[in-house]
């Protein structure tokens, strides 16, 4: 289902509901779908048998970083925050680039990526590994093998190709070649100075 994660809790009232509805009704469908983006299993896991607390409300996810006593408030902030017009607007649904902010601050996230992929501290040990919850290949865009509605976006490349993850993935390194800029610095970020390609220090 290619339906907008954030109508499923679009207002605050549909969450002022009791623990056990607010995990099977709304959190278990969010935290699965966040589980089958990039990186996703990063930060989300499937609860076990062990998780008492959590199986009780009827939960199938729990976050890596929290105990059990801070599951449940963290999951339902999340959740009115994520659906909140004003807080994360479209930005954080798959409208995202009607958004005119969203252009102002996701380069920054482009320019992140250069730095995992070209600094000798980052390249070799960040996980990139893709991990959807489900094998199923759709137009929605969280399999790796999913295709994306745009194409004709580089110069390079056949036109009326409409690209998956796994190619975008590897047309956009910018080891490559295909991309028609890289940038010029990686030491300023906003008001602060870091330098990710700098190996004689240990700041990861």
């Amino acid at each position: 289902d290619c339906a907008d994660m954030t109508n499923l809790v679009d207002f605050n009232d549909k969450l002022k509901v009791p623990d056990k509805v607010m995990w099977t009704t709304y959190a278990n469908v969010v935290l699965e779908f966040m589980m089958g983006t990039q990186n996703g299993h990063g930060f989300l896991e499937r609860i076990s048998e062990e998780d008492t607390e959590l199986t009780e409300l009827g939960a199938l996810y729990k976050w890596k970083h929290l105990p059990p006593s801070e599951q449940t408030e963290f999951t339902r902030w999340l959740l009115i925050f994520g659906s909140n017009p004003g807080k994360t607007a479209i930005s954080s649904s798959g409208a995202a680039p009607a958004e005119p902010l969203f252009w102002a601050w996701h380069s920054m996230f482009d320019k992140a990526f250069h730095v995992l992929r070209l600094s000798p501290k980052y390249n070799e040990k960040y996980d990139f590994t893709w991990v959807a919850t489900s094998e199923d290949i759709t137009d929605c865009g969280s399999h790796w093998l999913d295709h994306f509605p745009f194409e004709d976006i580089f110069e390079d490349m056949p036109k009326g190709v409409k690209y998956t993850n796994k190619q975008l993935w590897n047309l956009l390194d910018p080891t490559q070649g295909h991309l028609p800029y890289i940038y010029d610095q990686f030491t300023t970020w906003g008001t602060k100075d870091w330098d990710p390609m700098d190996t004689s220090t240990n700041d990861e």
